[in-house]
């Protein structure tokens, strides 16, 4: 997990960018409604409720950290905007980045941010309803 020192920047490493409502961990996915940059768990927090359900939203664009992704850089992944796609002549950008709205899943969102599924025991289960909070931060820990 990547905390956000007081003055708004990562731990030295450059590459985080503080949520907007908590302050305290690494931006993930970018709101247009509310024009926040959020970590998964105020994410989940704002957007659960039925007055936000339905705000789009995208993985935050791994090249200026502000504005939400549009597109996939084939290779990497990388999670790119409009205008660092542009800006960068990014020619080999032929996956859209996904958009989603209410509360995915584990694997959903697994996908929306192109990582591997979490893991699940094959005697275990995980309904939609069981994901609360803190176990939806232990299934995409942010990387540091």
């Amino acid at each position: 997990m990547v905390i956000i020192d007081g003055d708004g920047h990562g731990d030295g490493d450059g590459d985080a960018a503080p949520c907007d409502s908590c302050r305290a961990r690494r931006a993930i996915v970018h709101c247009a409604e509310h024009r926040a940059r959020l970590c998964l768990l105020c994410d989940l927090a704002v957007h659960r409720h039925v007055q936000a359900y339905a705000h789009r939203r995208a993985p935050l664009c791994d090249a200026c950290l502000a504005a939400p992704a549009v597109a996939r850089r084939d290779g990497d992944l990388c999670a790119l905007c409009a205008a660092c796609a542009s800006a960068g002549g990014e020619q080999c950008c032929h996956r859209p980045a996904t958009t989603y709205t209410g509360v995915p899943g584990p694997d959903e969102m697994a996908q929306i941010l192109s990582l591997p599924p979490p893991p699940i025991a094959d005697d275990d289960t995980i309904e939609h309803d069981d994901i609360d909070m803190m176990n939806y931060l232990n299934y995409y820990p942010e990387e540091g």
